[in-house]
């Protein structure tokens, strides 16, 4: 890691004396339609039930409370789950679907509890899932109960809970694989930033990829965030790589905030504001004082919740720094949300019929072109994990 942390930090110095972000040499166009179509919205929600996607995070999750099972129920991505921890910190997932007749089966958005019961015809499953007691057993086959357990697997992982496996499928090594050979750099940043902070739950009236194609280029900065990010980042400077289906994104701080040598992977975080895109709708943002962990949750074609988990050190160094530095990020964002928001009202007069990405915004490229082969080929080919 020592040897790609100097490359890194060499590559971002020749950037900025460079002073422009490496050009592909295309423009890529691309159909508008995708960010309103239901039906392409639809085939992006067949990606995500495939996919790992993050669900929740750990620390939501507090099982001080003896013998009582913490969880937390979620209708994200159209899946209706109940997400559960047992006292031996193990997590679980199962539809918040009575097998029964369907109805849901807590009401509740959390809680603790050690069984949980349908209040249609009092069905009652434990943790993991299985149905463990059924009024009036007789009327059905002895042995029902023992076939009706459906479970999600659940894999926690830098600081997230994603989710790794469905009934019927295989099962994800969400970091090792998926991950791959971003997984060690993640893992550093969330290891240095091990402390949840707080957490924002927003929705906006746009389509679930604007704000990803948002945090893959810089060529705005200069101009929509000339007030905020300008101030401590260049403008149109941007050091991106490609990692399969996901990338790494630096943008340099001003000066590097005085950095001129690195000797740890840590020591990067000092320089760039290092944004990695995890393939299909995460970002896992890493600041000098903060984390940020975001994920933009489809809830139709044309709207979409995003859900920001930042995470901060141990201890607080700077409260007053750190404040500033979050609220700075808040506003900047935002920024970008109410534009985008105009963006797709626009888009419902049918104009225009496509963007021009160009270039510098190779990222952007990827990111559509990844969507694309996700609901096309791999659909077509019925794959349940991979990535070639």
């Amino acid at each position: 890691m020592f040897i790609e942390s100097q490359r890194v930090f060499q590559r971002l110095e020749n950037l900025i004396k460079k002073g422009q972000t490496t050009y592909e040499d295309k423009i890529v166009p691309v159909d508008t339609s995708t960010y309103y179509r239901e039906d392409i919205y639809e085939q992006e929600l067949k990606m995500f039930h495939r996919l790992p996607i993050l669900l929740d995070i750990a620390s939501n999750f507090d099982d001080r409370k003896e013998h009582k099972i913490n969880f937390r129920t979620s209708h994200d991505y159209e899946l209706p789950l109940i997400i559960t921890k047992n006292s031996k910190g193990e997590f679980h997932a199962f539809p918040n679907i009575c097998r029964h007749r369907g109805a849901p089966i807590e009401q509740e958005l959390e809680g603790y509890k050690s069984s949980f019961m349908c209040p249609y015809h009092a069905w009652c499953y434990d943790v993991k899932g299985n149905v463990t007691y059924i009024p009036e057993a007789k009327a059905f086959q002895s042995n029902l109960s023992e076939s009706l357990g459906s479970q999600y697997k659940i894999e926690s992982t830098l600081g997230g809970l994603w989710l790794s496996g469905r009934p019927g499928q295989e099962n994800w090594k969400v970091l090792k694989d998926y991950f791959g050979p971003l997984a060690s750099q993640l893992q550093i940043a969330a290891k240095n930033f091990p402390r949840h902070y707080k957490t924002t739950r927003s929705k906006y009236e746009f389509n679930w990829k604007f704000p990803i194609d948002a945090v893959l280029e810089s060529y705005h900065i200069s101009t929509l965030h000339r007030e905020t990010f300008k101030n401590v980042l260049h403008g149109n400077l941007g050091l991106h790589d490609n990692f399969g289906l996901h990338s790494r994104n630096l943008y340099p701080f001003k000066d590097l905030r005085g950095v001129t040598a690195v000797e740890k992977f840590e020591d990067l975080f000092q320089c760039a504001s290092m944004v990695y895109h995890l393939f299909p709708n995460s970002i896992f943002s890493i600041q000098p004082n903060f984390l940020l962990l975001m994920t933009t949750v489809p809830d139709s074609a044309e709207s979409c919740t995003v859900i920001n988990h930042y995470f901060i050190e141990n201890e607080i160094v700077d409260q007053k720094s750190l404040d500033r530095a979050i609220a700075l990020t808040q506003i900047g964002v935002e920024e970008d949300y109410q534009l985008l928001q105009g963006v797709a009202r626009n888009l419902k007069s049918q104009h225009p019929v496509e963007f021009i990405f160009g270039g510098h915004e190779a990222m952007l490229s990827k990111f559509h072109q990844n969507i694309r082969l996700e609901i096309t080929e791999k659909a077509r080919a019925g794959a349940n994990i991979g990535s070639d």
